[in-house]
């Protein structure tokens, strides 16, 4: 860029003139040319006058003193007496979106400041604690009905002359009632636990076969309206509106239900017999 600078000049030192010899510059009157008989503490000393007698450029700092700072002294008013100023602390950084999460949900938790429960009994636990003991009074009625019905059995066998038992079948709806027995007889009732219904049982010795008995009784009574239904080496015999009869191993069997039951009722209370 030749046509914006200006061309350079000539150089400066080439325009001085010396106009004589630089040693008659030199104030030699202030020169002490050093002498070998000299020790070392005036050699220090001349060194240390001479330094001081040429003055000291304002622009190095390295000779210029710095200013003494005095401390501020507090102003006391009257008798008050001094204090130091209070401190500053440094301002808190600021916080982060998770710490602010943080303490909102700390600011809102008040679980532990609520009162606590006070143990309260279910329902379930109160109607359980009742159940208990009602369902074990109804196993003990049970097992005492029961063994109240053997005691029975065995009483029953005693005055008929005769084992006497209680069918292990019953139709739904019915349970046993009233038992009866006597001098080589013995009746059982089973009553109707929804209206009143019922039927009954009758066992009887007897030295009847199977044949005695539908000659003797069923053809007798009944003519020839009866169906006659073999359950092994047993013959039972069904007659009239809900009734059965058979001989097994010298018992006549004999159930009278006035219809309240039917045949395969009849069958399976004969069976469990």
């Amino acid at each position: 860029m030749r046509s914006s600078v200006k061309k350079p000049g000539l150089g400066f030192k080439r325009h001085l003139k010396i106009s004589g010899s630089t040693d008659s510059l030199i104030d030699k009157a202030s020169i002490v040319a050093p002498s070998s008989h000299l020790n070392v503490a005036m050699q220090q000393a001349l060194r240390d006058q001479r330094a001081a007698s040429f003055k000291q450029s304002e622009r190095i700092s390295h000779f210029v003193t710095p200013p003494t700072q005095q401390a501020a002294k507090p102003v006391s008013s009257g008798d008050q007496s001094w204090q130091p100023a209070p401190q500053t602390t440094p301002p808190e950084p600021p916080k982060s979106p998770t710490d602010l999460l943080l303490e909102r949900g700390l600011n809102q938790a008040t679980a532990h400041e609520q009162p606590p429960l006070e143990a309260t009994k279910s329902k379930w636990h109160r109607v359980s604690l009742i159940s208990i003991p009602v369902a074990a009074a109804v196993v003990v009625l049970f097992i005492g009905l029961h063994g109240l019905t053997k005691i029975q059995l065995r009483v029953a066998s005693a005055k008929a002359g005769f084992n006497t038992s209680l069918p292990s079948y019953q139709p739904a709806g019915f349970g046993l009632g009233q038992l009866s027995y006597n001098s080589n007889i013995f009746a059982s009732e089973f009553q109707s636990k929804n209206d009143s219904e019922s039927y009954t049982i009758t066992q009887e010795s007897t030295p009847w076969t199977s044949q005695d008995l539908l000659d003797n009784y069923v053809i007798v009574n009944n003519a020839s309206d009866y169906q006659t239904v073999h359950l092994g080496d047993r013959t039972i015999y069904l007659y009239g509106v809900g009734d059965a009869t058979w001989v097994s191993g010298g018992i006549w069997y004999q159930i009278n239900s006035d219809g309240s039951l039917n045949d395969s009722q009849l069958i399976g209370v004969a069976n469990s017999l």
